[in-house]
């Protein structure tokens, strides 16, 4: 299973190697995004991996 947990620093710093061990899961929490500029990262191609749950904190 694969999941992506997308938003601001709160993402960022959310250890998922600690909570989620073995898992495919990646961080795209960046410290300071607003809602538009996480809106147009997606679109850049976050999806390309197609996973399976996404996990959006704005």
């Amino acid at each position: 299973m694969k999941a992506l947990f997308i938003g601001d620093s709160i993402t960022e710093g959310f250890d998922l190697k600690k909570y989620f061990t073995g898992r495919d899961f990646v961080n795209y929490g960046i410290s300071g995004f607003s809602s538009a500029e996480v809106m147009d990262a997606i679109n850049k191609g976050w999806f390309k991996s197609q996973p399976d749950m996404v996990f959006l904190r704005i």
